[in-house]
């Protein structure tokens, strides 16, 4: 799997002492985990029994270190306050290159390991890093008091530093006031002009509790590098994708549509299923109100998009967190866009994980609809009341929303993945996904992408190939099958998991292998490290590397929090026949005993091979409805497509009827192969080719990528 020729590396090791003291010292990185990069390295250097105090590991990956596009992220690593298993998350902006000025581009692995002497008041100091002729291996640190400034101190720390040296870059990353007041799901935000969030799992807590409030990199610039052949053709193959192109101009709000011709785009902590004319509304809104794109430096196709907030400055929006504090919260229709946005700013300003203060205020939002009466010092708050809801995010409690449900009662309204906020879906691969994810719930970690494809032409003995050649059942393609979903969810995890190793972006390699444009065995040969053999079946040896970090972090959580448990609201899903158990099986490992109690375990679902009701139909001339959203929708037209052909017929014949109708959505539709690109939806569930559709129907056509 890996060869002997592990990189080396170092990590510099900082310990910060209490009244303005810190300590700097290098040693070489070790054992197996460690030399690997990114995510590896984060993980290696987390001790096996918890600290008294914390720790924060940064680390880059080999595809960041050689600044390929779609790889310029600083993975982040630590022990969350907020569920007590391991945490991780990776941000892009200008921190990796940063890092890469100071530390120097041709070490192969660099890591930075910040401990700290228990009892420092929290957020107590800024810790600045850059070049020194004395120093730790000519690196100098010191530390200084906070100084008092308001808004975003990571971007007031950035711009009180630009003019010091000519030739410089100066990059921070900050905790908000949530952290520094015990909110165990504070975040980290940067100090780049549009500012970048990461660590739901509480890494702004953590890093408050080292005593600092932010971290701030002053670095000589980067050199212009020569156009080399390896990074053309990935930005060549990543302009190519369909998906990414859709993602770059969505920036994950794509998803609200999606959602929505899923069937599962819901509001009022999931009380309330809305529509596609929701959907539509949110991303209209969000169309109107983009004012720019941004993105990890040097991507090709950037997918953040950035919006005025209230109160001055720009920010991003992403799916995630919109959702969170807006549908879910009762905002729908016209203004809920916008009711999104001031939550999201009042919670970057707070540095709170939008998604986990989202669940504590629809917690709270239903307890006052349900009459209950909670603690006298919780916030109230109510359903599509913006107001309160401003109000209360600066007094939420210093708990997350598992914690809070219990409080209030309503633990059977709470949905959480170990400790940490979750969204129920209907797709059973993403359901099995923030279950047994490790490093945290993050979407593309835990979001089988290879589901929203169809099985295509591929299929042989009822199995499929994935990229790297691994066989599975093609029902695991179907997201309502639990059939072959474990096998799936491990696959797409160690894959997750190795592209976190060399800081490759995961949607970047979603859009590439879903849509064709790359072969896995090719996008491996050009971003992964030395210790991987290059050529034939490189994808599979990549894969491997990734299923060991994952074993590792398993056996980590194992040893911090002990055994898996499967939330309440998972229960039914996950105790299907090839979820769980399937899962646990790829993994070697048993799996448990689900108590459902009274529950009754839900039917399988009905097949999606062709209806026999419509086969006995006689065919007839008829219409067929066709939608779709982003480009393919700008091909199709406003209201879409009325097909008029004879049916029932396939799902295949409609869409080879409709390219011909709209011939500038043909290359949107299928791909040089024939092979069907988008996946097709019908009364919120999945088409397959072979389908029969009947006359009036209405199919919608999703190009997207799940995660965000």
């Amino acid at each position: 799997m890996v060869s002997d020729a592990a990189a080396e590396g170092r990590v510099l090791e900082i310990r910060i002492e209490a009244g303005g003291v810190c300590k700097l010292s290098w040693r070489a990185l070790e054992g197996e985990l460690q030399p690997l990069g990114g995510s590896a390295t984060c993980l290696g250097l987390q001790p096996q029994a918890p600290l008294a105090s914390p720790r924060l590991v940064f680390a880059l990956g080999e595809a960041t270190r050689r600044r390929l596009p779609s790889s310029g992220r600083v993975h982040i690593g630590a022990r969350s306050p907020l569920t007590g298993g391991y945490t991780e998350g990776a941000v892009g902006g200008g921190l990796a290159w940063a890092l890469l000025g100071l530390f120097g581009e041709d070490e192969p692995v660099v890591a930075l390991c910040i401990d700290a002497a228990p009892g420092l008041d929290a957020g107590e100091f800024v810790l600045e890093l850059e070049p020194a002729d004395t120093g730790a291996g000519g690196i100098a640190a010191k530390l200084v008091k906070v100084p008092d400034l308001p808004g975003n101190l990571a971007q007031r720390l950035v711009a009180s530093s630009l003019v010091e040296k000519r030739g410089w870059q100066t990059a921070a990353i900050a905790a908000g006031p949530g952290a520094r007041r015990g909110v165990p799901y504070g975040i980290l935000v940067t100090g780049d002009d549009v500012a970048v969030t990461t660590g739901r799992g509480g890494l702004g807590t953590v890093l408050a509790r080292l005593g600092l409030a932010a971290v701030v990199v002053k670095a000589p610039e980067l050199g212009t590098r020569a156009e080399a052949p390896i990074p053309a053709a990935l930005a060549r193959a990543t302009k190519a994708s369909p998906r990414l192109g859709e993602r770059a101009r969505g920036g994950t709000l794509e998803l609200f549509v999606a959602f929505a011709a899923r069937g599962d785009l819901w509001s009022r902590n999931r009380q309330v299923r809305l529509g596609s004319d929701e959907a539509a509304s949110l991303t209209r809104d969000a169309s109107a109100a983009e004012v720019a794109h941004h993105g990890c430096r040097g991507c090709p196709t950037p997918c953040g998009l950035v919006f005025e907030r209230p109160g001055g400055g720009r920010g991003g929006a992403r799916f995630g967190a919109t959702y969170a504090l807006g549908p879910n919260l009762g905002f729908a229709g016209e203004g809920a866009f916008d009711a999104a946005l001031q939550l999201l700013a009042a919670c970057d300003h707070e540095g709170l994980d939008a998604r986990e203060a989202g669940a504590c205020l629809a917690l709270l939002a239903r307890a006052t609809e349900l009459g209950l009466q909670p603690d006298a010092a919780l916030p109230q708050v109510e359903f599509g009341s913006l107001l309160s809801m401003l109000a209360a995010i600066e007094q939420l409690p210093a708990m997350g929303s598992l914690a809070l449900a219990e409080r209030l009662g309503l633990l059977g309204e709470s949905f959480d993945s170990g400790g940490q906020s979750a969204r129920p879906e209907a797709d059973l691969a993403s359901t099995l996904g923030q279950v047994i994810a490790t490093a945290g719930n993050d979407p593309m970690r835990s979001f089988p992408f290879l589901v929203t494809r169809p099985s295509g032409a591929s299929e042989s003995d009822g199995c499929v190939e994935l990229p790297d050649g691994t066989r599975i059942e093609a029902r695991a393609l179907d997201p309502r099958e639990a059939a072959g979903k474990g096998q799936l969810v491990a696959w797409h995890e160690d894959l997750a998991a190795a592209l976190d190793t060399v800081g490759f972006c995961s949607f970047s390699t979603a859009g590439l292998l879903v849509d064709g444009a790359l072969a896995l065995d090719t996008l491996v040969d050009w971003i992964a490290p030395a210790a991987i053999e290059r050529g034939a079946g490189a994808g599979r040896r990549f894969v491997a590397m990734g299923a060991k970090l994952v074993m590792a972090r398993r056996a980590l959580e194992i040893q911090w929090r002990g055994a898996l448990k499967v939330p309440a609201w998972a229960q039914e899903a996950l105790a299907q026949p090839g979820m769980l158990d399937g899962y646990l099986a790829a993994r070697g490992e048993a799996a448990p005993d689900l108590d459902l109690g009274a529950r009754k375990p839900r039917p399988a679902p009905a097949s999606i091979s062709v209806a026999s009701e419509a086969a006995a139909q006689p065919q007839a001339r008829g219409d067929v409805t066709v939608l779709a959203t982003g480009a393919l929708g700008e091909a199709l037209g406003d209201g879409g497509v009325c097909v008029q052909l004879d049916l029932p017929a396939t799902c295949r014949t409609v869409l080879e009827a409709l390219v011909k109708e709209r011939p500038a959505a043909a290359a949107l539709v299928f791909d040089a192969d024939a092979r069907l690109l988008p996946s097709v939806w019908r009364a919120g569930q999945p088409v397959g080719e072979d389908v029969l559709v009947l006359a009036g129907e209405k199919l919608e056509l999703l190009l997207v990528i799940g995660g965000g």
